[in-house]
């Protein structure tokens, strides 16, 4: 009897870990920010430029296909990049995407992190003070 007790208990837990896991078989697909934070703890962002860089994700599309492929749809041209793949940390819940950018530079080119908090997913850019909500698209 205890046991049909702990049971729905053990299958909520699971699920619940699960739906919190990040992995890679999670980012095939193409993904839309919807909110844009910056995060401007020493004051030197004017409100200006936070709401440029808000303006240009907002326009910004990311798609990661399962071969490997990434590219990115920006107004920004340091975001659009000639050739690019993208892998997944697994340790550290981020994806690096190597490649070649419009300058021809070659090597790491964006690392971001994965996150899944409260049913929502965001990408936290490596090098710069922002956090993207995004959502992925649903084919039709």
């Amino acid at each position: 009897m205890k046991l049909f007790k702990l049971l729905p208990l053990l299958l909520f837990t699971v699920a619940a870990t699960r739906s919190w896991a990040q992995t890679q078989t999670d980012l095939p697909g193409d993904w839309n920010v919807t909110k844009v934070f910056v995060t401007d703890k020493t004051g030197e962002i004017s409100p200006e430029t936070i709401k440029k860089i808000e303006n240009m994700f907002m326009q910004t599309q990311f798609h990661f296909k399962a071969d490997g492929v990434f590219a990115i749809d920006s107004p920004q041209k340091a975001l659009q990049f000639k050739k690019s793949n993208w892998s997944f940390n697994d340790k550290d819940k981020s994806v690096s995407v190597n490649g070649t950018d419009m300058a021809d530079k070659t090597g790491l080119l964006l690392k971001l992190f994965v996150k899944n908090e409260n049913a929502k997913w965001y990408f936290e850019l490596d090098e710069a003070p922002i956090k993207l909500e995004v959502e992925k698209s649903v084919k039709k």
